[in-house]
């Protein structure tokens, strides 16, 4: 026996093993895969849920609901401050969350938290008196403002009487030229109409 009839005997031996082997393998689940949250029933499957919590970034927001956040949206509110606002000091963020600079500032290097300006820090008068600074005291106003809610005005209810009508008795002649101004629009159009008097 050559070298190369071995070598196809060998590998003819071993694809008829694989594809035996193959055969005989025994598939579970069959053509479905399932899945654990099949057999879950609907209020097993709520309750796997979390809870659902909105975060408002276009108002300024209170310490408590700030480090309840997640770290992401933490610097995501910071990261939109800083643009909004460009070189907003620290002492402005924490005094509308209603804190002291001294709190917050080590907080938000435990956190990993950047603030993401553009130039140097500016003390806060100074920051105050330019563009950013008068645009966040009006943002700080407009979210101090109480929201007017618009009520429905009901209208009044207008009772309609009706009044008899009194019978008006036509003669003749009356009822003539009434017949005749129905009839004063049709003149000219070649329309056929035929009229059927009781007097």
């Amino acid at each position: 026996m050559t070298d190369a009839e071995f070598c196809f005997n060998q590998t003819s031996r071993e694809r008829k093993r694989d594809g035996r082997g193959y055969f005989n393998k025994k598939k579970r689940g069959g053509k479905f895969v399932r899945l654990p949250s099949d057999t879950l029933t609907r209020k097993e499957k709520a309750q796997l849920n979390g809870e659902v919590k909105l975060y408002s970034f276009s108002k300024p927001m209170s310490w408590k609901d700030f480090i309840q956040m997640p770290d992401d949206l933490k610097q995501k509110y910071m990261d939109t401050l800083c643009e909004q606002f460009a070189n907003v000091p620290n002492e402005l963020i924490a005094h509308s969350m209603g804190v002291k600079q001294n709190q917050l500032s080590p907080f938000l290097s435990k956190h990993g938290i950047k603030l993401k300006r553009q130039t140097n820090r500016m003390p806060t008068e100074k920051f105050l008196k330019t563009e950013d600074g008068k645009a966040w005291v009006r943002w700080h106003e407009e979210s101090k403002k109480p929201e007017i809610k618009v009520e429905p005005i009901e209208e009044p209810v207008v009772e309609v009487v009706e009044e008899p009508v009194a019978e008006v008795v036509l003669d003749a002649d009356d009822k003539v030229m009434r017949i005749a101004q129905m009839l004063a629009p049709f003149v000219g159009t070649g329309a056929k109409v035929t009229i059927e008097l009781t007097l």
